[in-house]
């Protein structure tokens, strides 16, 4: 369950990444603007992966051990 839980999370930030980057094409940014918001999207699922291992990979590790 949780591991789906993380595959949504990161297919909602694919989406919106996609999303905001078409938004940047059409309002005529630039090359910098749109890998800015990538890095920025990237970073941003790292965080989100790094919290749900850090709070529910390490109990259901710890469950999956005892």
């Amino acid at each position: 369950m949780n591991i789906f839980i993380a595959l949504l999370i990161a297919a909602l930030l694919g989406g919106i990444m996609i999303g905001l980057v078409l938004l940047a094409q059409k309002l005529g940014a630039s090359l910098t603007t749109i890998v800015l918001i990538t890095i920025f999207g990237h970073l941003i699922l790292f965080a989100t992966s790094l919290i749900l291992l850090f709070t529910v990979g390490r109990k259901y590790y710890l469950d999956r051990v005892n």
